[in-house]
């Protein structure tokens, strides 16, 4: 939670942020339940992401699990704090607008454009080589993240 009070305070004033805060946690955006000590939202976001991992990135998603890397390795810190603690400061801004205008699938949608950027140099890696990839100093924003859409159905 820190790294979204964080970010909000340092992009609003302090009644802005708690109102905002207050909103990511309430009724749009229901995070609570995602910081939930026993962390079954966060679980359920997990298995979602995998699922639409299969779906369209079967390859990549294929060599993951061959090399028992689970998604739980590299992307709760998407979904606990909106890439706050892997991307350039200077790009926190476009994903949280993204994210606060079309809600919770921006996270899904930006995390299989982030793999299917990489998915050739994954492709490529072993077990070892792949978790140092994934954790900071984030490779994923360091160069002009260049755009890749990604269509999810999306249901609730």
């Amino acid at each position: 939670m820190a790294f979204i009070a964080g970010t909000l305070k340092m992009h609003m004033d302090e009644e802005d942020a708690f109102w905002t805060f207050c909103q990511i946690l309430g009724a749009r955006f229901n995070l609570r339940v995602v910081y939930d000590e026993r962390n079954p939202a966060l679980h359920e976001c997990m298995n979602k992401f995998e699922h639409f991992l299969d779906l369209y990135l079967p390859r990549l998603s294929q060599h993951l699990e061959s090399q028992n890397v689970k998604g739980f390795m590299y992307n709760p810190h998407w979904f606990l704090t909106f890439f706050v603690y892997r991307c350039r400061f200077d790009l926190i801004p476009c994903i949280w607008v993204m994210i606060f205008a079309d809600g919770i699938i921006v996270v899904y949608k930006l995390g299989l454009a982030i793999l299917e950027y990489f998915e050739e140099q994954l492709l490529q890696m072993e077990f070892e080589q792949m978790l140092p990839f994934f954790q900071p100093p984030s490779r994923f924003f360091q160069k002009k993240l260049y755009p890749v859409h990604v269509t999810l159905s999306w249901k609730d």
